[in-house]
């Protein structure tokens, strides 16, 4: 595999053809007659509304309303697959305890699998001519379809660009894909201009910008969550917070002035010298020409426009919050 820069990746993250693998995210297949029911009852987001072959992204709650796990979900014919941005043990293992009448089994698959993301703005172009079939147009969408005599889902995943896309298949399958994208014109990004791009799109990660410590309206991740559905684990707390009490800090956009990028924790401060919150992640961006980060700001001081000053190992710098990167 040719050696590829930062400027390359990010190059291909934004303008052309890019690809990873990953190798962190678990995979769960949820079984048995009673699946869509009990997951519906479970998880933040609908389940029985979902048409086979479509998915959306969801968390597991505990009673307090703090995330367990993020993941994006799929409905297939026999199967809903869980797709998780951790390890699935720890996920089964909550899961499970609430099955108790339900004809329901869950299985950890993650080593059947192997998954792949391919971003940029020639991504759907590059796929389709390599699949020689249509790509999968809506949001979340998924198309079975075979290459190279491997059977594969080609799901639609706009994460790091407009289109993006996950494959998934088997391990054989997945030796043979990776080859395939080496000796393409595709270019193999890593976690430095991944994280850029992430940011620049305005896309939190659990484990980062988020933990089991939050729930998921601090964490800003509304899109997970159904208002109309009935009850889930969690979903009380979650319907307080909406509609009455609100949180008391919220996950914030931060366009930093100069250069320097501050790190993990990081305080972020009022002009009176009082804390408003912390920072979780931040990166330059060679798009805006400038540092932007995540904090976690209180309620009160966390609108759109609002100036306040990070602390970088006892310099303060300006930061306004923004709606958006990009």
């Amino acid at each position: 595999m040719a050696f590829s820069s930062f400027e390359d990746e990010y190059r291909a993250l934004t303008e052309g053809i890019a690809w990873r693998k990953e190798k962190e995210r678990g995979k769960v297949a949820v079984l048995g007659v009673d699946r869509i029911t009990f997951l519906h009852s479970m998880i933040s987001h609908d389940v029985s509304s979902l048409d086979e072959y479509q998915g959306r992204y969801g968390t597991f709650l505990t009673a307090t309303g703090k995330i367990v796990a993020d993941f994006y979900y799929y409905r297939l014919p026999e199967q809903v697959l869980i797709d998780l941005s951790t390890a699935a043990s720890s996920f089964i293992e909550a899961l499970e305890k609430f099955i108790i009448m339900d004809e329901v089994e869950l299985q950890d698959i993650s080593a059947s699998w192997r998954h792949f993301s391919i971003h940029g703005q020639r991504s759907r172009e590059f796929l389709a001519d390599l699949f020689n079939t249509f790509p999968p147009e809506q949001s979340d969408q998924v198309v079975p379809c075979s290459w190279q005599a491997e059977e594969l889902f080609w799901i639609r995943r706009d994460e790091l660009s407009t289109p993006g896309y996950v494959v998934l298949l088997s391990p054989e399958g997945g030796d043979k894909f990776a080859s395939a994208l080496t000796e393409s014109t595709a270019i193999e990004v890593g976690d430095e201009a991944f994280n850029v791009v992430r940011l620049e799109r305005g896309l939190p990660l659990f484990g980062r910008d988020f933990t089991e410590k939050n729930n998921p309206l601090e964490a800003r991740l509304d899109y997970a969550v159904s208002l109309s559905k009935g009850c889930y684990i969690g979903q009380e707390v979650i319907a307080r917070a909406t509609h009455i009490g609100g949180v008391p800090r919220l996950l914030s956009k931060l366009n930093v002035d100069g250069d320097r990028v501050p790190g993990s924790g990081s305080r972020v401060m009022t002009d009176d010298g009082k804390e408003a919150g912390k920072v979780t992640s931040a990166a330059y961006s060679p798009r805006l020409g400038r540092v932007i980060a995540f904090a976690y700001i209180k309620r009160a001081l966390s609108q759109t426009g609002n100036r306040l000053q990070v602390d970088l190992d006892g310099r303060l710098v300006s930061a306004e919050i923004v709606d958006r990167f990009l």
